[in-house]
């Protein structure tokens, strides 16, 4: 048998003792405090852990999507956080009012339309009323209609260079402050930015030569112009209502300026006329540039000639610069007035059977195409007509005799008016008496009526005869 071998234990490894580090003297601190000083550090923990927990949410919300899908064929949106993100090729499709995202407007107030668009569709983006802010492409070419119309709250937006259409209401009733148009643009819709009320300035494409109407309509905020350098047509309204706006240049190309195209722009104190520009009706009516008014010194009166065949002239007469005048007529029994082809400070006519009563005014028009109207004024002629016998006071001898009154008259005479008013009476009454002889008994309440007659041609031509008094005795 083999002898087992004695195993050697080996000897424990000495470790070298190192000098103890020096303490630093412990603090009697109570038990009851290092509890508690425990217990706020646990606190602090959870607070920190919870924090970093709500943030990542935060941020976890953030970034998922809200919503999303398609617009047209070529088009996708999605909603993240605040942020409405187009992307796709090409023109985006028309809408009516209910967008794809029509749904979902509270989620966001931004759009970013990412590069590759080239068209912003009608109604795209119409009565938003959360949305704020707007980044457009450089790929894009065209606005459509009502595209950000009665988006009240929009305020940041600018319009890229190579935009070359905005279509008519686009931005009409937004709160943009500023806009800019890039000189690509050609074509701008009647009505692009009416009633933005807060818009302050504008500056408007060089390639542009038309201002469509009531471009700028209700703008009260608006004070900066800068109109483009080709402007030929400002139609009419398209600065109506723009009452913060004080000075404006127009370029010497501007050939036609239409009706009402700056009427009631209160404060509007300086502006150029191009010389030659036609001016559309009321286009500066009630600013104070106009002021003084056109006044009118010398009224038009009614013209009697001796005979008929005779000219009848009346005249007018005012101060202002630039005047023109346009009279119009019309006859005694034409219910419209009638433009005549006179445009001198005279009217003349010849007057006829057909002309009696005639009558006239003028519309003085000055070189801003204010109308200032005159009075209207009468044009007859000596018909004949004339009382012959006049009436004279009856007195009957007692109540409840009878008054009787006559009238003759030279000319063709056409009718007899007889007129009445007894004495406790405020107002005349017209009798139904029509011949030239009127009769009336005289009784007690009648005592003291007065009584008068009107004669009236084939003309139209009157005469009155004298008051006369009807009474009984006492």
């Amino acid at each position: 048998m083999m002898k087992k071998q004695e195993t050697k234990k080996a000897e424990p490894m000495r470790r070298e003792r190192k000098p103890p580090k020096r303490k630093k003297p412990e603090r009697n601190i109570p038990e009851t405090k290092k509890t508690g000083a425990k217990k706020i550090i646990l606190i602090i923990a959870a607070s920190v852990v919870l924090a970093a927990a709500v943030t990542a949410l935060v941020l976890f919300m953030t970034n998922s999507t809200t919503a999303s899908g398609t617009i047209g064929e070529n088009a996708t949106w999605e909603i993240k956080g605040k942020v409405l993100t187009i992307t796709g090729k090409g023109d985006l499709a028309d809408c009516d009012y209910y967008q794809p995202w029509r749904d979902h407007t509270d989620k966001f107030n931004r759009v970013v339309i990412e590069e590759g668009i080239t068209g912003i569709g009608s109604y795209n983006f119409y009565y938003l009323n959360n949305l704020k802010s707007v980044k457009l492409p450089s790929s894009l070419k065209t606005i459509g209609s009502y595209a950000f119309g009665n988006s009240r709250y929009l305020t940041d937006i600018e319009i890229p260079y190579g935009v070359e259409s905005i279509g008519k209401w686009a931005f009409f009733e937004t709160g943009i402050t500023t806009i800019t148009l890039p000189d690509t643009v050609t074509y701008l819709g009647s009505y692009a930015f009416d009633s933005c009320f807060v818009l302050e300035s504008v500056s408007l494409s060089d390639s542009l030569t038309t201002i469509n109407r009531d471009m700028f309509q209700s703008n009260y905020a608006l004070k900066n112009v800068k109109l483009p350098m080709n402007l030929t047509l400002i139609c009419q309204r398209a600065f109506l209502g723009c009452r913060g706006l004080e000075n404006i240049t127009l370029p010497d190309t501007v050939t036609q300026i239409n009706s009402s195209a700056f009427s009631d722009c209160t404060s509007l104190k300086n502006i150029n006329i191009p010389e030659g520009a036609k001016l559309g009706k009321n286009a500066f009516a009630n600013t104070p540039l106009l002021e003084p008014a056109t006044v009118i010194t010398q009224q038009p009166a009614d013209v009697k000639v001796t005979a008929v065949g005779q000219d009848a002239t009346v005249t007018v007469a005012a101060s202002g610069e630039g005047l023109t005048y346009n009279w119009y007529y019309r006859n005694a029994n034409d219910s419209k007035w009638k433009k005549s082809s006179v445009h001198t400070v005279s009217y003349t006519t010849t007057m006829t059977n057909s002309r009696y009563g005639r009558q006239v005014y003028c519309q003085v028009i000055d070189k801003y195409k204010r109308i200032t109207k005159s009075d209207v004024a009468t044009l007859t002629y000596d018909t004949g007509l004339k009382i012959t016998l006049q009436p004279t006071d009856v007195t009957v001898e007692k109540p409840g005799d009878e008054a009787t009154l006559t009238v003759a008259a030279a000319g063709e005479v056409a009718k007899y008016t007889w007129y009445y008013k007894n004495p406790t009476w405020n107002k005349w009454s017209k009798s139904s008496c029509k011949t030239a002889t009127y009769t009336s008994i005289v009784n007690e309440e009648r005592d003291g009526r007065q009584v008068y007659c009107v004669v009236t041609d084939k003309y139209g031509a009157t005469v009155q005869s004298n008051i006369v008094t009807l009474s009984y005795k006492k």
